[in-house]
C-alpha cells in the first residue's frame, strides 16, 4: 500500500507497519487519517479541563503530531496506537498546566546573583527609631 491510496479497513494498523519499516510518508498519512478520531478524543480530554485552560483541541493534536512523529514507533495496532495517543495527550495537557503555573508563580522570572558590589550597612536600632519618627511627622 502507498500512503496516498484510499483509507479502508485496517488502514491504521497498516500504516503503522509502514512507518515501523521506516517509510518517512506513513506518519504524515497515519495523522491525516486519524486527525478526526484524534481531535475528537482531544475534544473530550480537554472538557474535563478548567474554563480558563488555554489548550485548544486542535493544538492538542498537532502537538501529539510533533510528539508521536519524532518518536521511533513500535506501536501492535490502531488499538495500541490510539491509546499511547491518549497518553501522549493528557502528558501533554499537563506539561501545559505546570508551564502556565509555572509562569503564574514567577517562573519566567530571570535570577541574579549579587556581586562584589557593597551593600549598605544596616541601620542601628536608634537610626532606624529616628528613620520611624521622621517618616510619621
Amino acid at each position: 500500500m502507498r500512503p496516498s491510496e484510499p483509507t479502508g479497513p485496517g488502514t491504521v494498523t497498516r500504516l503503522l507497519r509502514m512507518a515501523d519499516d521506516g517509510d518517512p510518508s506513513a506518519h504524515d498519512v497515519l495523522y491525516r487519517v486519524a486527525y478526526d478520531e484524534l481531535r475528537t478524543i482531544g475534544v473530550g480530554r480537554l472538557r474535563h479541563e478548567r474554563p480558563e485552560h488555554t489548550l485548544q483541541p486542535t493544538a492538542l493534536v498537532h502537538e501529539l503530531y510533533l510528539k508521536m512523529a519524532g518518536a521511533p514507533m513500535s506501536v501492535r495496532g490502531r488499538t495500541h496506537f490510539i491509546g499511547l495517543a491518549v497518553r501522549s495527550m493528557r502528558q501533554i495537557v499537563v506539561d501545559h498546566a505546570r508551564r502556565k503555573g509555572a509562569a503564574k508563580r514567577g517562573g519566567d522570572v530571570v535570577h541574579t546573583t549579587l556581586g562584589d558590589e557593597k551593600l549598605p550597612a544596616p541601620m542601628d536600632r536608634l537610626e532606624l527609631f529616628d528613620l520611624d519618627r521622621a517618616m510619621e511627622g
